[in-house]
């Protein structure tokens, strides 16, 4: 025990893990912003389908945040800390915006309205505000906490592979291929499937979700391995 309060005052009396934290964080919150307003614009401008940009923003946001853990000092609890506060800053945004009434919404300034209304656009489903209260709440909620009791550890690739990679393609996989052989009037195709209150699911979907959680939390933890 004393030594790893040892370690920590250590760590804590050098500035370099500051500095390095700091920066970490800045570029979480960079690459966060940046991704959002590259997928809103390519969805706004119709160049991409709005279900592909929601998708893909929840790929890269995911992944470019977790790739990013390896630019922080290593066992070094504020630095965990500090990426869970900027993503719990967003969750909070996202609460906020999402129960506002809309005459009061509407006395936001324009800008701000603009850069809400395209993250709604791409990141929910329904096209409401208040969708940012629940999936994205949650989103943000268990990627935050994962941060923080798991950092760069194996369990943690695992996480990271299934939530962003794996929950991420799993959608796209299963439009794309879970209509497939469907007759006309049929509620189901021989590929789709309901879970309880779950919606449909499909086979493919499912499968692309399994494969590509395995080789993306390989993948993860090899990352974390080298650095």
């Amino acid at each position: 025990m004393s030594g790893c309060l040892d370690c920590l005052a250590a760590a804590t009396s050098s500035p370099a893990p500051w500095a390095h934290t700091l920066r970490g964080v800045g570029m979480v919150a960079g690459a966060v912003v940046a991704e959002l307003e590259v997928f809103g614009a390519l969805s706004k401008a119709q160049l991409v389908p709005a279900v592909l940009s929601r998708k893909l923003t929840h790929i890269f946001c995911g992944v470019g945040t977790a790739l990013l853990l390896a630019t922080f000092p290593a066992q070094f609890w504020p630095a965990r800390l500090a990426v869970s506060s900027v993503l719990f800053a967003f969750m909070g945004v996202f609460a906020w915006i999402a129960e506002m009434k809309q005459e009061d919404y509407a006395l936001l300034p324009g800008f701000v309205r603009g850069k809400v209304d395209r993250m709604v656009v791409n990141m929910c489903r329904s096209g409401s505000r208040r969708e940012l209260a629940t999936g994205t709440w949650y989103y943000s909620y268990i990627i935050s906490l994962a941060i923080v009791l798991f950092w760069t550890s194996p369990v943690n690739a695992v996480v990271f592979g299934s939530l962003f990679v794996g929950d991420g393609l799993a959608d796209p996989i299963g439009r794309t291929l879970g209509g497939l052989f469907k007759r006309p009037g049929d509620d189901l195709g021989p590929l789709q499937y309901r879970v309880l209150g779950f919606g449909t699911k499909s086979l493919p979907g499912s499968l692309g979700f399994f494969l590509t959680s395995y080789f993306s939390s390989l993948a993860f933890a090899r990352f974390y391995q080298s650095q």
